[in-house]
């Protein structure tokens, strides 16, 4: 659990600061306030698992059974976090309600803040609110000495994960899910994929370093190392970084419905490897994920990567 100083500076950096319109505000206990936090957590799994668009900001009773129902035939594999180990937080436009966020009240033990559960409601979208949401949080665990925010997102999630990599995001692992990162280091990822060509970038300021080329060749896939990620390689000091910039590439490419076994041994030694970070091992937990969302009846939006 954080020290009470750095608590201290994380909730108040939190509540006086402001990106634009878009702030942070403690959610009290108070019933009512608690009944529509818990409307942006019903209306966020409904949408997530299954891509049904409700606004919880007008809530019926009906409405709330419906999504109990509809999630009670279908439980959704998100994370559960005890309520003891967060703070909540309103996210507010123009001083309104406009969606939800939850802080950490612990360190992941890496230097980043653990988020849970952003969500903005839908009238409130497509203007910036969860981009100005993470860039506070951001701000928030920077004033608590922590270097960025992290939270794990679920494969069937593939908008916000498509949605948080175009926003600078780097895939630190997976294992239930996936966990991504922001701010552990100082400089961008740049994913581009042009048909059967991808490549990986490292960006600071006007400064860009090419770090993989990647290429899709039928049910295979070329993944070229530049020099300069091999130099990174070398410098025990920047491994992190090295793995965290190719798993994000792995996992631009899953969503993309590449294929991501490169040789047969690369496949045969991801069985045995399966926490490594490489795309034979993404593969394998991509597989166990969609299989297990299958049998949810999750639908899963996008392109699919192909079995090997």
């Amino acid at each position: 659990m954080f020290d009470d100083d750095r608590s201290t500076r994380l909730h108040h950096t939190l509540r006086e600061s402001a990106a634009g319109a878009v702030r942070l505000a403690p959610v009290s206990a108070a019933f009512a306030e608690n009944e529509r936090w818990v409307d942006r957590e019903l209306a966020a799994h409904v949408e997530a698992w299954h891509g049904e668009f409700d606004d919880p900001a007008v809530f019926s009773d009906g409405d709330r059974a419906r999504c109990h129902a509809r999630l009670a035939a279908h439980p959704p594999p998100s994370p559960v976090v005890p309520e003891a180990f967060y703070t909540r937080w309103w996210v507010t436009a123009q001083g309104r309600e406009a969606g939800v966020l939850a802080t950490a009240r612990f360190t992941s033990g890496d230097g980043l803040l653990p988020l849970f559960g952003l969500y903005v409601d839908p009238p409130h979208r497509r203007g910036g609110v969860a981009a100005d949401a993470l860039g506070l949080a951001e701000l928030g665990a920077r004033a608590a000495g922590l270097s960025g925010v992290r939270l794990e997102v679920p494969w069937g999630w593939r908008r916000a994960l498509r949605y948080l990599l175009a926003r600078g995001f780097w895939v630190r692992r997976w294992a239930r899910h996936l966990t991504l990162q922001r701010g552990a280091f100082g400089s961008r990822l740049e994913v581009a994929v042009d048909g059967d060509d991808a490549s990986l970038t490292l960006r600071e300021g006007a400064w860009r370093e090419p770090l993989v080329r990647a290429t899709r060749v039928e049910a295979r896939l070329a993944w070229e190392r530049t020099a300069a990620l091999r130099a990174m390689m070398a410098d025990p000091a920047r491994f992190a970084e090295v793995t965290d910039a190719e798993a994000t590439l792995a996992v631009a490419l899953a969503l993309e419905g590449w294929p991501l076994v490169r040789n047969d041994d690369a496949w045969r030694r991801s069985e045995s490897v399966i926490h490594a970070v490489t795309p034979e091992s993404l593969l394998r937990r991509v597989l166990a994920w969609e299989d297990a969302l299958s049998l949810r009846g999750v639908r899963l939006d996008g392109p699919r990567v192909p079995r090997p």
